[in-house]
């Protein structure tokens, strides 16, 4: 083939699939995989217990012994098709859509064509047959098995419906029928039944009417979408109308989406100091709580549905219908209606966020179970305040178009004014409270633990540059200071950026000024010196730095261009400004933020995105242990730092080891409770001598490669030989080791590698002699001006330690090194090595002069004793 046929016949393939491309457009996704954060509460309620619908359970354990049954009712179901229906004429159908359906799923299905036409064939074929037996009443064991209808349900657990829908045109072809009639098969409305498909599906499920019918013109994704339109209203709540953030309005107006305003501020509309005021826009208190201020619960009896739910703001009374909770259907329809791109409000999400917040404790259920609304019982109240936890937390709620979002405003109002009536003192001492200690966040176990600490002055002192931002503010510590004030318009158009990039159309300035005002007393809450800014612009410093890490780190990893990045310094100073201790905002913003911006599904590549700016590298161990994350420092520090794993010669469990100075001096300064430990008993004598002196000493250092870590520091007591991996010592190394040590001695009942590692080294190099001696073998990676600043900076981070209990982890290691140091015949092989054997010419004349010797010893022994 010639080179001009070859490019005309690429050219010909090309042309060829542009115009396939343009003729057929790809169709949404529609089935999901629930992400693991929602799931994870109750993961079995999402998955199916007896049978496999689709490619996302296929052949999984436990769900195979149903596809001998999926095989029956193929043959029954062409049976009905009557001989113009053949299995072959199913077989071509399906294959004409696989493209289609495998593009309606957010994970590609693994199987070949062969094995997908076949699951799709039978699980089809299964569905369809199964309620053409349960409206005919044939008997067969599977219709009465409850199981079956709730996994038809899950999200996960679906096909497309046009899969069904082409499969029933053709039976129908030879039968008759319409699409009207399969719509009536599966929803059985009463008073649409049809000569071949009579009604019978949701009555099975439900025992009830639908609320709406699908129209003949409806897209149906699955059978879960065809059970949510037809029982889960559409209903427009009313507008709930509040003003704006006072402070800077013209940016957040330029921001903000044009076809909605920037919403709300509500602390504005009732001033005064109500608790239940400050809290967060759209949402209310417990059912108990509620109770003790003067809201009334009453079982609405007549109602329209199970979204009923009225308030009388004149006599405080809430009545909500009674709830017979399927608890897989409902959390499967939850998650539905959170995957899906829509302008409608959210019905469901609602409701489920409303008796989440109802519902906190276990004195809530009681509640509830007494006034009737609770009427299906759980195993224990516990276990009730878990389910609600869970469905409260199984999205995202924009509490601009949340559905009680004038209920939950018209409850604040009520409480606020009921409380400013009855209950001054305790008004008046809550405010005093508020104004010694700012606001506070009560959990499970108590007050909310800080998680973002200033460094102790006596730390500080010794290099305050170390523990501040040269170049951006994150967080309340430094906003506002007078080097930092550069950056502020640069996050305006970091932030104006991000939202550019927004996923969900209805996702506005507005939108994301209410989730942050839902955040602020859990994010005031984690700092251990209360912020001084007022609400307005705690929210506005929250939105603008988080959007400005989120748009950074986007920008780094997509390697979009960024004017601030083009100086060489900018790269280094923004990097190591993220890492200050002082310099955080709370991990749950950023993904709040994150999830908002772009979906809650796409949590993997949050955390990527963030640790490739941070690490330059993605660490599988972080993305697979799913730890509980802070803030930005502490990310780095759990990718940086590996779970401890020398356990020899530990003197305690790590849970038993006692607070570090810095803990104990937070707890005095913030009055924390912590549990009091006897700290680990290590003798003052094992001090590590310096490298010089161990070199002495007859230690041998040698570069460990490859190595696990930096930590990975071993010595060998038969051969003296002690191996550390390569550390590379710079400015920037001085701030980032800083910073992480200081917030390592934060964390109580933990091993403190870098403590550990830091006394070693610290312990080894103290002098430029030291330094010298691990750079000659390859240890030390030198990138200061000399040997000496390498000694200054491992007594800096030393200093930084609060006292020798961290060497715990290298217990064995210091044991080790001091009984070879202290051995009399080690030490005198050492100096006969080093006086006597360091060069050639020295072993040469100690080689004459013992040849010497022994012949003059010869000479004088047969001298005294001649031979007869």
């Amino acid at each position: 083939m010639s080179v001009m046929s070859l490019e005309a016949s690429v050219e010909a393939r090309l042309s060829d699939m542009r115009v396939e491309a343009q003729q057929w457009r790809p169709p949404p996704v529609t089935i999901f995989r629930v992400p693991p954060f929602i799931c994870k509460g109750n993961p079995a309620a999402y998955e199916p217990r007896m049978v496999s619908i689709g490619p996302y359970y296929h052949g999984a354990d436990g769900l195979r012994a149903m596809e001998d049954h999926k095989w029956r009712y193929l043959r029954d179901l062409l049976s009905r098709g009557g001989s113009g229906v053949s299995s072959s004429v199913l077989i071509q159908e399906l294959r004409s859509l696989e493209a289609q359906v495998r593009s309606c799923y957010s994970e590609q299905p693994l199987l070949d064509t062969d094995n997908f036409v076949r699951m799709l064939l039978l699980d089809s074929c299964f569905i369809l047959e199964f309620f053409f037996k349960r409206h005919t009443k044939e008997p067969d064991a599977l219709c009465d098995v409850p199981w079956v209808t709730s996994d038809l349900l899950l999200l996960g657990n679906q096909i497309p419906f046009f899969v069904v829908e082409k499969l029933h045109d053709t039976l129908t072809g030879v039968q008759g029928g319409s699409r009207e009639s399969l719509h009536s098969l599966f929803l059985g409305v009463q008073g649409h039944a049809t000569e071949s498909l009579p009604n019978l599906f949701l009555e099975h499920i439900s025992g009830k009417e639908p609320i709406a019918r699908p129209a003949a013109t409806d897209e149906i994704q699955h059978l879960l979408h065809l059970y949510y339109i037809s029982f889960v209203p559409r209903r427009s709540p009313p507008s709930l109308d509040r003003p704006a953030l006072s402070e800077s309005p013209d940016r957040l107006a330029l921001l903000a989406s044009p076809d909605r305003p920037a919403s709300p501020s509500m602390a504005a509309a009732s001033p005064g100091p109500s608790a239940i005021r400050d809290a967060a826009v759209g949402v209310i208190p417990p059912a108990t709580e509620l109770c003790e201020a003067g809201v009334k619960f009453v079982q609405r009896s007549l109602a329209r549905d199970m979204f009923d739910v009225s308030f009388d703001g004149d006599r405080g009374v809430m009545k909500i219908p009674a709830i017979d909770i399927k608890g897989p259907l409902l959390v499967n329809l939850i998650a539905f209606e959170q995957s899906q791109r829509t302008e409608e409000v959210r019905v469901l999400s609602g409701y489920a966020s409303l008796m989440g917040m109802l519902v906190r404790t276990s004195r809530d259920v009681e509640l509830l179970y007494r006034r009737g609304i609770l009427i299906k019982p759980f195993a224990d109240e516990e276990e009730a305040v878990q389910f609600f936890t869970h469905i409260r937390d199984g999205g995202i709620t924009n509490y601009d178009r949340q559905f009680f979002a004038v209920l939950c405003e018209d409850v604040r109002r009520y409480c606020y004014s009921w409380q400013r009536k009855n209950r001054p003192l305790e008004d008046s001492m809550s405010s005093r409270l508020r104004s010694v200690h700012g606001p506070y966040a009560e959990g499970e176990g108590g007050q909310q633990q800080f998680t973002i600490f200033r460094v102790p002055f006596c730390f500080r002192e010794r290099n305050r540059t170390a523990y501040e931002p040269s170049m951006v503010s994150i967080g309340p510590y430094f906003h506002g200071s007078a080097g930092l004030q550069a950056m502020e318009d640069l996050k305006w158009e970091y932030l104006n950026s991000l939202l550019n990039r927004k996923y969900n159309p209805e996702v506005n300035m507005s939108t994301l000024i209410q989730e942050m005002r839902s955040l602020e007393a859990r994010v005031r809450a984690c700092y251990s010196e209360q912020p001084a800014l007022g609400s307005d612009d705690f929210v506005q410093m929250l939105l603008l730095d988080g959007g400005f890490i989120l748009e950074h780190c986007i920008k780094w990893c997509s390697c979009e261009r960024e004017a601030i990045c083009q100086a060489g310094w900018a790269t280094y100073t923004i990097h190591a400004d993220l890492i200050v201790l002082e310099n955080q905002i709370p991990f749950f913003v950023l993904e709040r933020l994150f999830s908002i911006i772009f979906g809650a599904w796409q949590y993997e590549m949050f955390i990527e995105v963030l640790l490739l700016r941070l690490r330059g590298e993605v660490d599988q161990r972080v993305m697979s242990e799913r730890t509980e994350i802070k803030h930005l420092l502490h990310l780095y520090y759990i990718s940086m730092v590996p779970t401890p794993s020398r356990e020899e010669g530990a003197t305690q469990n790590p849970a038993a080891c006692s607070m570090t100075f810095i803990g104990k001096l937070l707890q005095r300064c913030y009055r924390r409770t912590v549990p009091r430990r006897s700290p680990p008993q290590i003798p003052r004598k094992w001090k590590l001598p310096r490298a010089t002196e161990m070199s002495e000493a007859g230690v041998t250092f040698k570069l460990k490669s490859p190595a696990r870590d930096m930590f990975d520091v071993t010595f060998d007591p038969a051969k003296g030989i002690m191996e550390i991996p390569e550390l590379e010592v710079y400015y920037c190394t001085w701030t980032e080791l800083s910073n992480v040590l200081a917030f390592e001695q934060t964390m109580e009942g933990e091993k403190w590698m870098l403590m550990s590692y830091v006394m070693v080294m610290g312990h080894m190099v103290r002098t430029g002699e030291d330094a010298e001696l691990l750079r000659k073998r390859g240890i030390l990676v030198n990138g200061l001006e000399n040997d000496e600043a390498v000694a200054r900076f491992f007594c800096h981070l030393r200093n930084g330690v609060s006292f020798s209990s961290a060497v715990m982890t290298y217990n064995k290691l210091y044991h080790d090194v001091k009984q070879y140091c202290d051995s009399w015949r080690h030490r005198s092989r050492a100096v006969l090595m080093r006086d006597y054997f360091d060069s050639p010419w020295k072993i040469i004349s100690i080689v004459v002069a013992a040849i010497l010797l022994t012949l003059t010893a010869t000479q004088t022994y047969f001298t005294v004793f001649p031979t007869k």
